[in-house]
C-alpha cells in the first residue's frame, strides 16, 4: 500500500507542475493577445481616420492635373527644341573619305550660292577653301580628327551663309581653329596664300589671319563644345550692323569675341566740282590781290542731289573687318562618349 501511495504522490506533483507551467504559458499568450488586439484596433482606428480625410483628388483635381501634366510635357518638348538648335548634328559619316566629300560639297555649294558683292563678281573667289586649305592639297584628314573637322565643316557652312544674308561685299579669309597641329596651320597658309597670289580676282592688302584656340572657363557645363573661326570681309555700315544681327539670332549660340575694322575712306567725301572750288578758293587767298568772285547765276541750273552729297550711305566707302567668332554648341551624347573614349 505504501509504495502506490508515492506513486500517486508523483503523479499529482507533476501533474500539478504541469498545469502550473500551462497557466503560466496562457498567462503570457493573453498578454501579448491583449497587446496585438490594442495595436490592431489603433491601427483601424487610423486608417479610418485617415479615410474620413477624404485623401482622394476629386474628379476636378484629377482633370487638373491632367491639364499641369500636359503643359509640363509641352515645356519639356519646347526646351528639348531648343537644345537640339544648340548642338551640332553628328554626320553618320566617320572616315576621313567621307570627310573629303563633304567638305568638297560644302565648299562648292557655298560658291556656287554666293551672292555678289562689287558689280557682277561674286561675294567669293571661286578658289575659296573657307579655312580648309590644308585638305585642297588632297591630305587626308586624320580619322581622330573627323568629328571635330566635321562639326567646324558645318558651324563654317552656317557663318558664311550668315555673312551672305548680311549684304557683304568681299569675304577676304576664312580661318578656323586648326587642332590638327603647328603643320596644318603651315600647310594651311602656305597653300592659301600661295592660291591668293596665283588665281585672285581682286588685290587685297591683308595679312594672314591667325586663330588662337579657345579656351573654357572652369566652371562650364560637362558637353558645352567650343569652335573658333575668325573672317576677314568688307561691308558697308549697315552690312556690319547685319552682320551682328544675323550671329546674334544664329544656333548654335555665336559670341563675336573680337571686332576691328579699317576704314578705306574719309567719312565726308566732297565732290569734284567742291574740291576744285575748294582748291582755286585757297589759291586765291594766298594771291595779293585776290580776284572778284563771279556775281551768281539766278537761272543756273541746280547740281544733282550726289553732287550736292557729303557724307550718307550715297557716299559711304566700305570698311575691312575683321572678326573672330566663338560658336558653343552641345555635343550630342554619342559624340561625348566617342571623344572620351579617343582621349582615354
Amino acid at each position: 500500500m505504501k509504495k502506490p501511495r508515492i506513486i500517486l504522490y508523483v503523479l499529482g506533483g507533476v501533474f500539478a507542475v504541469v498545469v502550473l507551467g500551462v497557466g503560466v504559458a496562457v498567462y503570457f499568450q493573453s498578454q501579448k493577445a491583449s497587446e496585438l488586439r490594442d495595436r490592431l484596433n489603433r491601427e483601424e482606428r487610423q486608417l479610418r481616420a485617415e479615410y474620413n480625410k477624404d485623401i482622394f483628388p476629386s474628379q476636378a483635381n484629377v482633370e487638373t492635373i491632367q491639364k499641369n501634366f500636359s503643359a509640363v510635357q509641352g515645356f519639356s518638348k519646347a526646351l528639348r527644341d531648343e537644345l537640339r538648335k544648340g548642338m551640332v548634328q553628328p554626320e553618320r559619316a566617320k572616315t576621313p573619305g567621307d570627310f573629303s566629300r563633304l567638305r568638297e560639297e560644302m565648299i562648292a555649294q557655298l560658291i556656287a550660292d554666293a551672292p555678289s558683292g562689287i558689280g557682277d563678281q561674286k561675294v567669293v573667289k571661286d578658289d575659296a577653301q573657307f579655312g580648309f586649305d590644308r585638305y585642297a592639297t588632297g591630305i587626308p584628314a586624320e580619322k581622330d580628327d573627323v568629328s571635330r573637322l566635321l562639326r567646324q565643316l558645318r558651324i563654317t557652312d552656317r557663318l558664311v551663309r550668315a555673312l551672305y544674308d548680311s549684304g557683304i561685299l568681299t569675304l577676304d579669309q576664312v580661318a578656323r581653329d586648326e587642332f590638327e597641329g603647328a603643320s596644318a596651320a603651315s600647310a594651311s597658309s602656305d597653300s592659301g596664300e600661295g592660291r591668293r597670289r596665283g588665281g585672285s580676282r581682286r588685290t587685297t592688302r591683308t595679312a594672314e589671319l591667325r586663330v588662337t584656340p579657345p579656351v573654357l572657363p572652369p566652371d562650364a557645363p560637362p558637353g558645352l563644345d567650343c569652335q573658333r573661326f575668325a573672317f576677314q570681309f568688307t561691308t558697308r555700315e549697315a552690312g556690319l550692323v547685319n552682320v551682328l544681327n544675323k550671329l546674334n539670332e544664329m544656333r548654335p549660340f555665336a559670341v563675336v569675341s573680337s571686332l576691328s575694322f579699317e576704314k578705306q575712306g574719309q567719312d565726308v567725301v566732297f565732290p569734284d566740282e567742291v574740291k576744285e572750288e575748294a582748291q582755286s578758293s585757297g589759291r586765291r587767298r594766298e594771291a595779293a590781290t585776290p580776284a572778284p568772285a563771279a556775281p551768281a547765276v539766278i537761272n543756273a541750273r541746280p547740281a544733282p542731289r550726289t553732287a550736292r552729297l557729303v557724307s550718307g550711305p550715297l557716299r559711304e566707302r566700305p570698311i575691312r573687318v575683321n572678326m573672330t567668332v566663338d560658336v558653343y554648341s552641345i555635343l550630342p551624347v554619342q559624340s561625348q562618349d566617342s571623344e572620351a573614349r579617343e582621349e582615354g
